[in-house]
């Protein structure tokens, strides 16, 4: 009667067939959020869903590479682009794609390459915190548009720290934040050293 034997080695053959099964279960996961996450960005975004084949581009890059996506975050919130676009451009919000879009990613990087986040807790819980806080004012002002407004950009700005904490893994990465941050800072000094010597102010 033939018996297994549990010291058996299991075939080069049967190790590559499971490794196969298994990097295109990752690739079905990664192509069923991306193509989430795009479907919400042209839904949010109306018009920019012209720029689709880079954004497909640029998120699949982000997933690859997440430092991209923290960089990136960093550049769009610190620069304030999306309120420069809305109130002098009239086009609509990038900010909260853009936070969806990362948030998708971290998600991403988690389910799927098994990437572990730390120092997430204390943020959640001063978070938790300073928004029980808030919370009183609230339940005796009668301004509810105004309150759903403050709550929104409350939560997106929740995000956007959560987001900047998971992705700071390393010292390196770090470095590279502050660095962003000093570029853009650069760069907005010169725009407006510029409009102040042309007397463009007004152009923003």
């Amino acid at each position: 009667m033939y018996s297994h034997n549990p010291l058996a080695v299991e075939s080069p053959s049967q190790s590559e067939g499971q490794n196969w099964t298994w990097w295109t279960l990752r690739f079905a996961i990664v192509s069923m959020l991306v193509g989430a996450a795009i479907a919400y960005l042209v839904g949010e975004t109306g018009l920019f869903s012209l720029l689709i084949t880079p954004i497909i581009i640029l998120i699949i890059i982000a997933v690859l590479y997440p430092e991209l996506a923290l960089l990136g975050l960093l550049l769009v919130v610190y620069m304030n682009l999306s309120d420069v676009l809305i109130n002098f451009h009239g086009l609509p919000s990038i900010a909260r794609p853009v936070v969806g879009v990362v948030l998708g990613i971290v998600l991403i990087r988690a389910a799927v390459f098994k990437d572990r986040f730390h120092g997430w807790r204390s943020f959640v819980f001063l978070v938790a915190v300073y928004g029980l806080t808030g919370i009183i004012p609230m339940l005796i002002a009668t301004d509810y548009e105004g309150i759903s407004l403050t709550s929104q950009d409350y939560i997106k700005d929740v995000f956007i720290g959560l987001e900047v904490i998971l992705l700071i893994r390393t010292t390196g990465n770090l470095k590279h934040a502050v660095w962003i941050l000093l570029l853009a800072g650069l760069l907005m000094g010169s725009l407006t050293f510029y409009q102040q010597m042309t007397s463009t102010l007004d152009n923003p």
